[in-house]
Order: structure tokens, then sequence, then C-alpha cells
């Protein structure tokens, strides 16, 4: 039988023990980060897909707008020829009013002529 000093015993025991807790503690640290790098990979794919999720939603938004951006056009310019139209409408009403009060004007006038010369005469 082999005799060993008690001392040593306890330093064998002692040394197995933290060897057992540095291989432990070891393999825990070499789980957290192994879960870390799996989160940011993850992070990094969602992120992407949200990247390309949003780009995606500018482009059809930058779309509508560029429809909205055509319709708008258009309907300034209708009501650019509306309100052209508008314009020659009242003009031609206008000048037809002065021709009509010009063409009443001189028939009084004539009317007043006439019966001042038949008045004057007889």
């Amino acid at each position: 039988m082999i005799q060993c000093e008690p001392n040593s015993l306890f330093q064998l025991q002692t040394n197995l023990i933290n060897t057992k807790v540095d291989m432990a503690v070891s393999m825990a640290i070499d789980r957290v980060v192994e879960q870390m790098r799996d989160l940011r990979h993850e992070m990094h794919t969602e992120i992407g897909g949200l990247r390309n999720e949003m780009n995606s939603q500018f482009a059809t938004m930058t779309m509508h707008f560029n429809s909205l951006d055509k319709r708008v056009a258009v309907i300034e310019s209708r009501l650019g020829i509306v309100d052209g139209k508008k314009k020659v409408i009242y003009g031609s009403v206008s000048t037809y009013f002065d021709k009509t009060i010009w063409w009443f004007s001189a028939a009084g006038f004539s009317w007043l002529l006439y019966n001042l010369s038949r008045f004057h005469i007889s």
C-alpha cells in the first residue's frame, strides 16, 4: 500500500477541484460566447430582413407619391384649362354685354332724335 501524506492528498484534491471548476467555468463561458454569436447572427439576419422590407415599402411609397404627383399635375392642368375657358366665356359675355348696351344706347338716342325732330318740325 502506498502511503500518502495528508497535506499532499489535500493539495491533490484542491488541484482537482480547481481544475474541475476551471473546466466548468470555461465550458460555461464557451456556451455564453456561442450563444452571443448565435444571437448576433440572428440579429444581423433580422436587421437585414427589416432593411429589405423597409426598402420595398419605401419603393411602394415612392410609386404612390409619383402617381399622386401625376394626378395633381393633371388636375392642375385641367383646372388651368377650365380657368382659361371661364376667362374666355366671361370676356365674351362682357363683350356682348357692352355691344348690347351700345346698341340700346344708339337705338334710344335715335328714337330721341326722331321724336325731337318730329316735335320740332310740327
